[in-house]
């Protein structure tokens, strides 16, 4: 059985409205459709402690694959697994732990890569994806409820730092961390990285313009 590292960041606590009600399931358009095919799920063994870790993440060039920090922390050789079957030995060559933004360089893969969209405002609407404990490719609608800068601790749970997020109604699932959130362009405007604590329908995500530096 696969598990998330105990060091994960996969619950937010943070204040938010009490929620239960996951966004109405909206079909995908057909550019996020195409999009979606460029999202991995992400494996790996964290030599420290040997609990395998997964999680999500997604190209953004034929060689360059952005996920979580905390999904690739500790792991040597981590796996990126893309939904045409392709699969490619990675290797971690940023690493973020304030942001928790990983950069996973891998041979060229014959997949579009994602590009970085304008980033969304309170009730706009969009998609995330991802590999939900890593099983199979997942995609749900999601409601931007909020964008704001927050202050937030690093992936090992102290230094906090300014950085600005999205507070979605969504369901995220532990492994959607590393994630894209797609708008109906099929452009990436932001990056799962946690989900609310139990009982509430609301998740997380960095917004995508640090992707713009990471590649």
């Amino acid at each position: 059985t696969r598990k998330e590292s105990s060091a994960a960041s996969d619950v937010y606590k943070r204040q938010v409205p009490e929620s239960d009600e996951t966004p109405d399931s909206v079909e995908l358009t057909q550019a996020a459709e195409q999009s979606a095919q460029s999202v991995a799920r992400i494996n790996g063994v964290a030599d420290q402690c040997g609990v395998t870790q997964t999680g999500s993440g997604f190209l953004v060039s034929p060689t360059r694959v952005v996920t979580n920090a905390h999904v690739v922390a500790g792991v040597a050789e981590p796996t990126v697994e893309l939904r045409n079957g392709q699969v490619a030995a990675a290797r971690v060559v940023h690493f973020d732990s304030s942001e928790d933004l990983a950069l996973l360089a891998v041979d060229p893969v014959d997949v579009e890569p994602l590009e970085v969209g304008e980033p969304l405002d309170a009730g706009d609407t969009g998609f995330v994806m991802g590999h939900p404990a890593g099983g199979p490719f997942r995609a749900d609608s999601a409601v931007v409820q909020a964008r704001d800068v927050s202050q937030i601790n690093n992936i090992y749970g102290s230094s906090p730092s300014s950085v600005e997020i999205y507070q979605l109604q969504a369901d995220v699932r532990q492994g959607n961390s590393g994630g894209p959130l797609v708008d109906a362009d099929g452009d990436v405007v932001g990056v799962i990285f946690a989900r609310a604590m139990e009982g509430a329908a609301v998740g997380f995500a960095v917004t995508a313009e640090p992707v713009s530096y990471t590649h």
